[in-house]
């Protein structure tokens, strides 16, 4: 990875890019011990980069630092889940609040557009492109905040970990969670129609589903994914 020609930025970049990718596919697994120094040697770059690297993973919630004991990769819980999903909805439900009704047919038009990016991902009872349905979802929900004009709203609502939660569940799952897509269909008619009690039971509705989603998979996984 590294040389003398990459700046350490760069370098923290491709570490963390590299493990986090590492962590929402699983390759390495929850609960599990990460060493600063045998990372360092297989990425073959100093420790910094990937103590940064660590570090940022630290502050989106997927590995924890133990006292004296070192990194670990972030296991998953049923009332954490609960808790990153209602922060979640509370930021969807004020973007809503200050959008439905006063978008521009252009923004209307892409948040469609997006919507539909989603559908395209899935085809019958399987997925067509798992990575594609995780990116084209992030992206949906990713501009319906945006479109408050809110940076810091936007900003939060990037970092929540519940985003990165949903990744490492549909990841590993076989078939995709079909109430998504009517749910999406739903909400994106509501949006047309500027009908705010529709979206923001729609909003609720989807939220109860991620909700139900991450709590089969952990119960699958022991208690813990």
């Amino acid at each position: 990875m590294g040389n003398g020609h990459v700046s350490r930025a760069d370098l923290t970049e491709q570490v963390y890019t590299i493990l986090r990718e590492w962590v929402v596919t699983r390759r390495i697994e929850p609960g599990s011990k990460v060493s600063l120094q045998e990372l360092a040697t297989e990425f073959r770059v100093s420790r910094s980069p990937v103590h940064d690297a660590l570090t940022r993973l630290c502050s989106e919630g997927l590995v924890i630092v133990k006292p004296r004991k070192g990194y670990y990769i972030t296991e998953l819980n049923e009332k954490a889940a609960a808790e990153a999903y209602e922060v979640r909805l509370a930021l969807e439900m004020e973007a809503a609040e200050k959008t439905v009704g006063s978008l521009s047919g252009q923004q209307l038009a892409e948040l469609r557009r997006l919507m539909e990016r989603t559908l395209g991902m899935i085809e019958d009872d399987g997925f067509v492109d798992k990575r594609g349905f995780i990116r084209t979802n992030q992206e949906f929900h990713n501009y319906q905040i945006d479109l408050a004009g809110n940076s810091i709203m936007s900003s939060v609502y990037r970092s929540l970990a519940v985003n990165l939660l949903m990744d490492r569940i549909l990841f590993g799952q076989t078939t995709p969670p079909l109430e998504t897509r009517s749910e999406h269909l739903d909400l994106m008619e509501a949006f047309e129609a500027a009908d705010l009690h529709r979206v923001r039971m729609t909003l609720r509705k989807h939220c109860r589903t991620g909700m139900a989603i991450v709590a089969d998979a952990i119960k699958v996984g022991g208690g813990v994914r």
